[in-house]
């Protein structure tokens, strides 16, 4: 992207944000980069700068590279990490119209985080927490061995989509007014016509 580009895209990314407080959306700082699809490669890989080491995240970086040298498809147009600031990773080859939407689309992705009840409990430090796991598993991999910390990480691995660490279990209290409130709520909500 070229200087008046960039000039031109933070007016855009100010009038995004005015708009989207005007509409009542809450959403803390977003830092922007631009980046070449090489560096998305590795993001798509990785997920989360300060990753540890696995095996995993370089196959994954040749099954995308792959994909899109050879379909053309794979990447997308934005990636937005929940960190403290969120970090937003736009592809340098956006048309700047598309960029200027993606601007918005991150906006959202920001409110989302802050917003909904699921991403309360989040850690938004998580990159220095990956950080630091990354360096106490380069030590254990010093004292255990490269394979048995392999095998340590695949098993966490195989298991990481099927549970969630900030899902707090609900008190039966809590549970009961959670469900007084909505029946209590759907009462409000019916109208007149519906008994007519």
């Amino acid at each position: 992207m070229i200087n008046s580009e960039l000039k031109r895209l933070q007016k855009i990314e100010n009038r995004v944000y005015e708009i989207a407080r005007e509409n009542g959306l809450l959403f803390g700082d977003i830092e922007f980069d631009i980046v070449p699809k090489e560096k998305m490669f590795e993001i798509m890989a990785y997920g989360m700068p300060g990753q540890i080491s696995n095996w995993k995240y370089g196959r994954d970086y040749e099954k995308t590279r792959t994909i899109y040298e050879k379909m053309g498809t794979g990447l997308p147009y934005e990636v937005v990490v929940h960190t403290n600031p969120s970090r937003a990773y736009l592809m340098k080859d956006n048309t700047i119209a598309v960029q200027s939407l993606i601007l918005s689309h991150v906006v959202g992705h920001v409110a989302f985080f802050t917003m909904n009840q699921n991403f309360i409990e989040a850690d938004s430090d998580i990159a220095s927490r990956l950080s630091i796991a990354s360096q106490r598993f380069e030590e254990y991999e010093r004292t255990y061995g490269i394979d048995i910390v392999e095998k340590t990480i695949d098993a966490g691995h195989s298991i990481m989509l099927h549970s969630n660490p900030w899902l707090k279990e609900e008190t039966e209290d809590d549970k009961l007014k959670r469900i007084f409130e909505k029946m209590k709520k759907r009462k409000h909500d019916k109208t007149n016509t519906e008994y007519s």
